[in-house]
């Protein structure tokens, strides 16, 4: 297994060899997710005497490594078929280099008819935010209400309303906040106060949401599309950047709990500082991208298929359910939670090796691996150097959701969690500014 992880890592290695990060691109985010989940995680996994008691996800491996270790070669080499498949698909799939929204953000000078459809989705998604925190009565409750800042899943405030959907729709924030950064590029003085109000209220809406990833990619938009606009790679800040995401792998769920448990911070504090060293935080990193790898392991004997059915009924995740009662069928989250846990609802989300494994079987996970791969050649695609700053914030916001995937390979999520991204896209789109002379010449 040894040899086989390093073999994992080395080929994607290969692949990605020649990538640069001033050219980033869905290809080499998705292959080095590829390179920690199926590559680096079973090496830990077969290399590193995990401790007694230890309490992370790498602690609580339900298939012995010598017992089961013809399941864990199942397990890798499914993981390697799929990024095979994945990188000859991208190879092969051929478009058109372009600009995101070239014919009305570089070709137009209309800065004013950015500047107001950024500024209304801005508006629209605060009066969400503020009718949501209406709803619990306070900024106190509506955080009380998180289920995912309490240790045992229980919300400490619980609120039963039709309108609890209006935080879906108080997100397209964010996507204001991204055209203000790029329209601020372009005239800092317009837009410098609305992108500063944005943020704020971005920042608060993302705590609300308590996720480690969605916060850590919000700031890493930045950074990056910074780096690509100016293409100059400065190694203390990406150090820092790189740094800054260790630490909200490792203290994010803590920060996030400190609002209903002031000891939250100081509890993950002291089990570093009990935990042997390096050992336990390491192991809680890599732990964090263990999951796609440990799904394979919990559903390889599944054949009761889905034949992606959540794909079609996808529309249906975005429903206010107690508005309209229509309840979709069993998805592959439910599903896999349900393999691995035992329990009913939706908790762990496939992969993109387990999502097709769920649907067809091996057959899945071909086809999934083969048109994820065209989806990412489209993506990268459009251009990232030279392209204006809205141009380039929204693509790498848009590369992170779809690099992703590849942990968290679910419509449910995709639909839910992104929501807001499309619905700023069709706004771009369907309020478009009108041609004029280029203003970016």
């Amino acid at each position: 297994m040894v040899f086989l992880s390093l073999f994992i890592i080395l080929i994607i290695g290969i692949a990605i060899a020649k990538e640069k990060i001033l050219n980033f691109s869905s290809f080499l985010l998705v292959s080095i997710l590829y390179i920690i989940c199926y590559g680096l995680v079973p090496l830990v996994i077969f290399t590193i005497d995990i401790p007694v008691g230890y309490e992370g996800a790498l602690g609580n491996l339900r298939y012995d490594t010598e017992a089961y270790k013809d399941l864990y070669y199942y397990a890798s080499i499914l993981a390697l078929l799929s990024y095979l498949i994945f990188y000859v698909s991208y190879r092969i799939a051929k478009f058109k280099p372009k600009i995101l929204f070239e014919t009305y953000l570089l070709k137009s000078n209309n800065i004013n008819k950015l500047y107001k459809i950024a500024k209304w989705l801005f508006i629209a998604g605060t009066v969400f935010f503020v009718l949501y925190i209406a709803i619990f009565g306070s900024i106190t409750n509506m955080l009380l209400g998180n289920t995912r800042m309490a240790y045992g899943g229980e919300a400490e405030v619980e609120v039963e309303s039709p309108f609890l959907f209006l935080i879906i729709l108080a997100k397209i924030v964010i996507f204001s906040v991204y055209m203000f950064w790029g329209i601020k590029k372009i005239d800092n003085k317009k837009a410098k106060l609305y992108f500063y109000l944005s943020l704020i209220v971005a920042l608060f809406l993302l705590f609300r949401f308590s996720g480690r990833l969605i916060l850590m990619t919000f700031i890493a938009t930045f950074a990056l599309s910074d780096f690509i606009l100016k293409q100059k790679l400065p190694k203390i800040k990406f150090i820092f950047l790189a740094g800054l995401a260790g630490f909200i792998i490792l203290y994010g769920k803590s920060l996030f709990k400190s609002v209903l448990y002031e000891d939250a911070f100081s509890r993950r504090q002291e089990r570093y500082a009990d935990g042997g060293g390096w050992l336990t935080p390491f192991l809680d990193i890599i732990g964090g991208f263990s999951f796609p790898y440990r799904n394979i392991l919990h559903n390889f004997d599944y054949n009761d298929y889905q034949y992606f059915i959540d794909i079609l009924q996808a529309p249906l995740y975005i429903l206010p359910r107690r508005i309209i009662p229509i309840k979709p069928v069993e998805t592959t989250i439910e599903i896999n939670t349900m393999n691995i846990l035992g329990i009913k609802g939706g908790i762990i989300p496939p992969d993109i090796v387990t999502y097709g494994y769920l649907n067809m079987g091996l057959a899945g996970v071909v086809l999934v691996a083969l048109l994820f791969g065209i989806l990412c050649k489209y993506v990268d695609s459009f251009k990232r150097k030279g392209s204006p700053a809205i141009s380039i914030i929204i693509l790498v916001a848009l590369i992170f959701i779809v690099g992703f995937r590849v942990m968290y390979f679910n419509p449910k999520q995709v639909v839910t969690g992104s929501f807001y991204f499309f619905v700023g896209l069709a706004a771009l789109r369907f309020f478009k500014p009108k041609l004029k002379r280029s203003h970016f010449n």
